[in-house]
């Protein structure tokens, strides 16, 4: 099997994430792709927001 490079190949192979800061734009949209593909989300941020919530209800695990 030919070996797959680059950022993709990585990717596939791993089922979960943690991403700080998470409530921003630019972490929740990352979590909303990776949710999406069946993987596991955790994530922390200062404080909550409605995207935190949203990202909660599809299954990120969520620390304040």
């Amino acid at each position: 099997m030919a070996k797959a490079k680059g950022f993709l190949a990585e990717e596939i192979r791993m089922s979960k994430y943690h991403f700080i800061g998470l409530g921003g734009i630019g972490m929740s949209a990352l979590a909303e792709i990776a949710l999406k593909k069946n993987k596991k989300v955790k994530g922390s941020d200062l404080k909550s927001n409605d995207v935190l919530k949203r990202l909660q209800k599809n299954g990120a695990t969520i620390q304040i």
